[in-house]
């Protein structure tokens, strides 16, 4: 099971693999190495891709005061190393034979190399780290960009969603006014055809016309039936109505004596006027006479109300 501290060793193998850390976190990291199975592979494989760091950044020239200083720091390290470094007795060759006079000559050979090796390696790490800064930076900017493009992603959706939503709204409005349009079309094709029927009616030969009068000498209205001997079918126009009180309608009726038969109602438009087609249960020649009537119960078997217009057949 991994513990915390554990967790927060692995996490240290980066900067192990770099060399940044400290004497402590290093005997840390070694004793979790020892301990750890599979640690090991992965310190390799952070060490090889710290190997490859200074080839991950383009080549950056340096500023020349960050060379002025470098070089002056690797000047000022040489004379360090030459204060520091004691100095030997002359030699003779009657003191020192020629194979030791040779075997100490080798540390002086390895000091140069590590006076030369120094400087080189400073260098190195100082184009490491210009690199990795580079490349952190270049990093940042890219993320920056595409947080900026996300926010602009972000803002087009919704407005995207806006624009969706009203032309969801449009269409809703429009299919509402389609489905009027509709009823509209339905209605004036109903009238159409209503008005071509009655127009045919009126029109055709040998159709018998019958007056309807004012059963009131103060009423305007009158109207005209139109009608064919033998047929079941009329049609009757009226004009000079007036609209009636809610709950009141216009019933016409036909006539035989005694007999009353319920011919339909009438709708009256505002100038008045109004039609009605007559569907009889016998041929209309076979009745005496007509009427009109205000009824408060258009289902009435008889007229009841005031009458409006009649007329003889």
């Amino acid at each position: 099971m991994t513990t915390r501290d554990d967790q927060h060793t692995h996490d240290l193998l980066a900067a192990y693999a770099l060399g940044v850390l400290d004497a402590d976190e290093v005997a840390h990291v070694e004793a979790y190495l020892a301990e750890t199975e599979g640690s090991q592979a992965e310190l390799a494989a952070l060490r090889a891709v710290v190997a490859r760091l200074p080839y991950a950044a383009e080549p950056v020239e340096p500023p020349a005061r960050v060379r002025r200083q470098l070089f002056a720091r690797i000047a000022a390290g040489r004379a360090d190393e030459l204060e520091l470094q004691p100095e030997l007795p002359a030699e003779t060759e009657d003191e020192v034979p020629d194979e030791p006079r040779a075997s100490r000559s080798r540390p002086s050979r390895m000091a140069d190399a590590r006076r030369f090796l120094l400087p080189l390696v400073a260098a190195a790490m100082l184009l490491l780290f210009i690199g990795m800064g580079t490349l952190l930076y270049i990093q940042q900017t890219r993320m920056l960009a595409l947080a900026q493009s996300n926010q602009e992603l972000a803002i087009s959706v919704v407005e995207m969603r806006q624009v969706l939503a009203e032309t969801e709204a449009t269409q809703a409005a429009l299919a509402a006014d389609l489905t009027l349009a509709r009823q509209d079309l339905d209605q004036l094709t109903t009238l159409f055809s209503t008005e071509q029927q009655v127009f045919t009616f009126v029109t055709a030969p040998g159709v018998a016309t019958r007056r309807l009068l004012p059963a009131d000498v103060l009423t305007d209205a009158d109207g005209a039936m139109y009608m064919r001997p033998g047929q079941r079918q009329a049609v009757v126009l009226f004009r000079g109505l007036t609209p009636l009180e809610p709950g009141q309608v216009y019933q016409f009726w036909l006539a035989d004596g005694e007999i009353q038969v319920a011919a339909g109602t009438v709708t009256v438009d505002p100038d008045g006027l109004a039609r009605l087609l007559v569907e009889a249960p016998d041929a209309v020649n076979l009745f005496n006479e007509v009427m009109l009537t205000v009824e408060s119960n258009p289902d009435s078997r008889e007229p009841t109300g005031e009458v409006v217009l009649e007329g003889s057949l």
